[in-house]
């Protein structure tokens, strides 16, 4: 299995687990203060749907950004890359394309 499907299997299996966006998540367990402690502006937003996944029956859900979703498997999943780090760290890491070059998988900052 390629690195870049391993990562595409991870996203998937996040989306099946149901896991929330909240502004500056890095992994951590989806609770309702957790909630709080990270969503500053729709906070009421991701509590509706914590409390509604709750309701269907979904347990471990986990809270991530976008950074902190690829961040969360890069370095503690797979330890592809030496340390945790934001978007902009993730962006230095990579190499500048042109659209033209842009492929299926490629990660666009």
């Amino acid at each position: 299995m390629t690195k870049l499907n391993e990562f595409i299997e991870y996203l998937n299996k996040e989306t099946e687990n149901k896991s929330l966006y909240a502004w500056g998540g890095q992994g951590e367990a989806a609770t309702p203060e957790a909630i709080k402690r990270r969503e500053k502006n729709n906070r009421e937003r991701v509590m509706r749907l914590y409390e509604q996944r709750i309701s269907q029956g979904y347990g471990e859900m986990k809270l991530f950004d976008c950074s902190g979703l690829g961040t969360y498997f890069l370095y503690n999943q797979k330890k592809w890359i030496p340390g945790d780090t934001t978007a902009n760290g993730l962006k230095s890491k990579c190499q500048v394309l042109s659209r033209s070059e842009l492929t299926k998988g490629d990660w666009v900052f």
